[in-house]
């Protein structure tokens, strides 16, 4: 679901954050799956909530119709593999509503496609690692450098 960015606060601009399904990449230091390591996206929730935004009365709605960005996603990789056709659906529907877009990714799946369909957004792309060894190490289904 779309929900009110709060854990980024003065670090990000960005007031909605959407997140999907729990990330593939396997990183062992991921804070996400300490609150739901079973996470499912609700894709009939997410295009409800896009396709409504005009009628409802709640904060998401009114930054929806501001038109303030959604960021995908700061708990997990849009372009995980369980996350990336999902990623591109949503992209598809939040361009049709002429709402940006914050990327927060580390590639993966569908990346190229995806960020050529985009609108002008921001896309935000971590190399935490130099190493690629040391990176599957710590990361093992994350994409190589």
């Amino acid at each position: 679901m779309i929900t009110p960015l709060t854990n980024g606060l003065l670090v990000n601009p960005v007031p909605l954050q959407l997140t999907l399904n729990l990330c593939s990449h396997g990183c062992m230091y991921c804070f996400s799956i300490l609150n739901n390591p079973k996470r499912k996206a609700d894709l009939k929730g997410i295009v409800s909530q896009l396709k409504n935004h005009n009628t409802r009365n709640d904060l998401v709605s009114y930054f929806l119709r501001e038109k303030y960005p959604v960021l995908i996603s700061n708990n997990v990789d849009p372009f995980s593999k369980n996350n990336y056709q999902l990623t591109s659906q949503i992209v598809d529907i939040l361009n049709s509503y002429e709402i940006p877009i914050q990327l927060n990714t580390r590639g993966g799946f569908g990346w190229q496609e995806v960020t050529e369909k985009m609108k002008p957004s921001l896309i935000y792309v971590s190399v935490p690692y130099f190493d690629d060894e040391v990176r599957m190490k710590y990361e093992p289904n994350a994409p190589s450098l």
